[in-house]
């Protein structure tokens, strides 16, 4: 392919978007972006993120990690001796690896560009900041993938029987943070050292991993409320004032707000996933394409990967390379989410179903949502095999999974910027959220470490900016297999606006 020195921010797309010819304030306001929640619990053996710092480890590095099983045998008893083979307990090992390799972005702009804008300084300062973001967040939402998609089902749970069966009163409460710690006792679980008291004293427990939308239902929660009133602090200092979110059984409740801002790429989190309707969407019998990106120009924009946190997309974890292949989720079977075996059309493809629901103040049926059946996502765009209406014709249905047509709360018309999420058959949004015990996971960090680099072409009048990283990221295992330090609490989600399913 020829190199090509084009690049997105020259003086016509810049001056395109903000008239120059008008005097603007040099300062921009650059909304923050999502952090790394992970970073918080890093540390040493007694963290819930164990990091290895191999400076010499290069990309493609593997870094094998060690385990033994505990001793199981009866022992002797008395005078009982040693005699055979046997007697002895035999040592079980095994191993699981962690390889690092290159995580880099970057962006490129003409001098031209940012003096036209009279921006430049300003902008200059700001993008080191970007990227940064950019790599905490790529780093938090692989971690996220990882802990939901290459866990066992052991460490999965519903707080219904089942995904089908969770209604929009199944939010993550009181009762099902306390079943989290229960699954990973037997599994070999153990309370992480997160914080000190007010002595300096080590405190021991779990960490819940929850986005804002779930722990807006544990509020909710009555047992949760009413501990809160009988055994937490008197006065302005309880959390049902001064707000925040209080412990629970032992565990730390770390509140992650995943921001949507005006980014234009995904939004959510793998703990939430969710996007804004790029096109509209009205009637019709006919297959549809949902397009991502909340506005027309960039739903526009095939490369960006706005759905890359629901089903069936083959999300990458690491890129094939020379012998080596890609590590990618199946498109068909998934851990954490339970993919329908049976179209509504009778296709016997995997399918998963979205809610996409109109803003309260829409201008045509506020408020009101369809539920849509996806058989493909190529993480642009999904594509539909059943859709919600009032009567049966082509790819529309009157029932869609479990919802059956009600013109009182559907519709078939969707304005651009509707949410989309991901849901159950019952039209309930899904989220999940992670309950964390010691060395749930580990990073490596190879030879380069959240390195920013300078670079210039043409005499300085193109400039590029770079940050780049050698790192990777694994789940801890026992000798066959188990996670013992992650359980995946899988509920109802409350956004803004949806009341109801």
């Amino acid at each position: 392919m020829a190199y090509s020195l084009d690049g997105p921010n020259d003086g016509a797309s810049l001056a395109a978007q903000s008239d120059p010819r008008f005097l603007w304030s040099k300062a921009i306001s650059i909304y923050e972006g999502e952090e790394d929640p992970f970073m918080a619990m890093e540390g040493g053996g007694d963290a819930i993120i164990e990091t290895k710092s191999e400076t010499g480890a290069d990309a493609g590095t593997t870094i094998r990690f060690q385990v033994t099983s505990e001793f199981g045998d009866e022992g002797k008893q008395g005078d009982e001796t040693f005699e055979d083979s046997d007697d002895y307990e035999e040592m079980l090992l095994g191993d699981f690896e962690l390889t690092v390799d290159w995580l880099r972005h970057g962006t490129r702009w003409k001098k031209r560009g940012m003096e036209i804008m009279g921006i430049g300084g300003e902008l200059k300062r700001h993008i080191p900041k970007l990227l940064g973001r950019w790599l905490g967040k790529a780093k938090s939402h692989s971690m996220q993938m990882t802990m939901l998609h290459k866990t066992n089902a052991a460490n999965h749970f519903y707080t219904a029987g089942s995904q089908d069966g969770i209604t929009m009163g199944d939010c993550l409460t009181y009762d099902e943070i306390v079943k989290g710690g229960a699954i990973l006792k037997p599994l070999g679980g153990t309370p992480a050292r997160i914080g000190r008291d007010s002595s300096g004293n080590p405190i021991w427990g779990a960490t819940i991993l929850a986005t804002d939308n779930a722990t807006y239902g544990l509020k909710l929660d009555p047992v949760y409320r009413l501990n809160l009133q009988n055994g937490f602090t008197r006065g302005g200092d309880n959390y049902l004032f001064s707000g925040g979110v209080a412990n629970v059984d032992g565990h730390l409740i770390k509140e992650y707000v995943p921001k949507r801002g005006d980014i234009e790429g995904a939004v959510g989190s793998p703990l939430n996933p969710q996007a804004l309707l790029g096109g509209a969407i009205a009637g019709a019998t006919t297959a549809l394409e949902i397009k991502g990106g909340g506005n027309a120009t960039s739903a526009a924009k095939t490369k960006k990967k706005y759905f890359k946190y629901f089903p069936k997309f083959a999300y990458s974890w690491r890129a094939a390379q020379g012998s080596r292949t890609a590590d990618t989720l199946s498109t068909t079977s998934e851990v954490c989410w339970d993919l329908t075996a049976l179209g509504e059309d009778g296709s016997t493809a995997n399918v998963f179903y979205v809610r996409i629901t109109n803003p309260p103040n829409a201008a045509t049926d506020p408020g009101k949502w369809c539920i849509y059946e996806i058989t493909t996502n190529d993480g642009n765009k999904l594509t539909t095999s059943a859709r919600l209406g009032a009567t049966d014709s082509g790819q529309r249905y009157q029932t869609v999974g479990a919802v059956t047509w009600d013109a009182n709360k559907h519709t078939v018309t969707h304005g651009v910027g509707s949410l989309v999420t991901l849901c159950n058959a019952s039209g309930v949004p899904l989220g999940a959220s992670l309950v964390l015990y010691r060395q749930a996971a580990y990073r490596g960090y190879g030879s380069v470490r959240n390195n920013r680099v300078e670079d210039s072409k043409e005499g300085g009048f193109i400039q590029e900016r770079y940050i780049e990283s050698v790192f990777g990221q694994c789940l801890r295992e026992d000798r066959v297999g188990n996670k013992p330090g992650i359980a995946v609490i899988k509920h109802a989600i409350h956004y803004p606006g949806i009341i109801d399913a």
